[in-house]
């Protein structure tokens, strides 16, 4: 019951609720790094039953249809490179915005506040640690949301592919976990 109540906890903390503000600038560009990732796990699913094609097309001695599994297997390769590079360079101008972004909030916070009250640090250290903060929390948002629509993606794209493979694969999924 401990376990529920740090969860629930954790889902109720007003750092969640500022989230929303925090990220109001980038928020398109992360449902879109959340669909590209998606995208790109199903790439790579389909890079398997591509490449089960083209052994299977070896196996049966048949020779243009193997070379055509391949020419297929190449350019669903290259794509996937392609795409991955585009996909890290969106990533890497959000996750700079979004720093950014919060940075300025921060900074404009700790210049309206009440110095007085601030008396044991110094406002160079606050910077550093509020700076530091920040670089966290960017780096769990870029990294979390996208990181599990990609996990789920893949989770459920490797059970299909297991069971188009062979249907036999399922009762060793259902009682091996």
């Amino acid at each position: 019951m401990d376990d529920i109540q740090k969860l629930k906890s954790l889902f109720l903390s007003p750092a969640l609720k500022i989230l929303p503000e925090w990220t109001r600038c980038v928020r398109g560009n992360l449902v879109l790094i959340c669909l590209l990732n998606a995208f790109s796990s199903l790439l790579s699913l389909s890079e398997i039953l591509v490449t089960r094609r083209l052994i299977d097309s070896a196996g049966s001695g048949g020779g243009k249809v193997m070379w055509l599994w391949g020419a297929v297997l190449g350019g669903l390769m290259l794509s996937i490179v392609l795409f991955d590079t585009i996909l890290s360079l969106l990533q890497i101008r959000t996750s700079a915005r979004l720093q950014r972004s919060m940075q300025e909030m921060l900074v404009h916070k700790l210049l309206t506040r009440d110095f007085e009250s601030m008396k044991g640090y110094h406002t160079g250290e606050l910077l550093t640690r509020y700076f530091s903060d920040v670089m966290i929390v960017r780096s769990g948002i870029m990294s979390l949301l996208p990181g599990m629509v990609s996990t789920v993606i893949s989770f459920f794209g490797a059970i299909y592919i297991l069971i188009a493979l062979d249907w036999r694969f399922l009762p060793l999924l259902v009682f091996g976990g």
